[in-house]
């Protein structure tokens, strides 16, 4: 299940970073010679866990979090998976939600149309018209009214 993260899961959000940070880097950064941040990364997440205009959520099995991310309307800020749980669909999950989530909250909302305007030049459209896709795409376009 996915939910949204408690304000006190700020170290537990922090060890699923950890985890997948090494798993997936010790290669590069050794942690021997590189030892992960773990007050740093703690602060971030209680950061962001503190800041409205950003959504932390959670993939929960049973009570576990087993990945997380944290999202702004135009950012992934980052998206984390315990590495034994990779391959069985927990990013992919939270990757679909979170751009469900912006596509639904914000774009239709808050999204400036001056660019698409701008681009029809002196020909502006009376609409502008943007519309997400199944394959997360977005196309804009526009709509004249009939009496142009």
């Amino acid at each position: 299940m996915i939910r949204e993260a408690r304000r006190d899961e700020a170290e537990a959000l922090a060890a699923i970073q950890r985890d997948a940070s090494l798993a997936a880097n010790a290669h590069i950064f050794p942690p021997e010679l590189y030892p992960f941040p773990t007050g740093e990364i703690v602060r971030r997440w209680q950061d962001f866990l503190d800041d409205p205009d950003v959504t932390v959520l959670v993939f929960d099995e049973g009570g576990a979090a087993l990945g997380v991310t944290g999202s702004r309307a135009e950012w992934l800020d980052g998206l984390y998976v315990l590495p034994e749980w990779w391959g069985h669909g927990v990013g992919r999950r939270l990757h679909d939600e979170v751009l469900d989530r912006h596509l639904r909250t914000y774009l239709f909302t808050t999204a400036p149309l001056t660019g698409v305007e701008a681009l029809a030049g002196a020909d502006a459209p009376d609409v502008a018209v943007a519309s997400a896709h199944v394959d997360h795409s977005l196309r804009i376009g526009s709509l004249k009214s009939a009496s142009t």
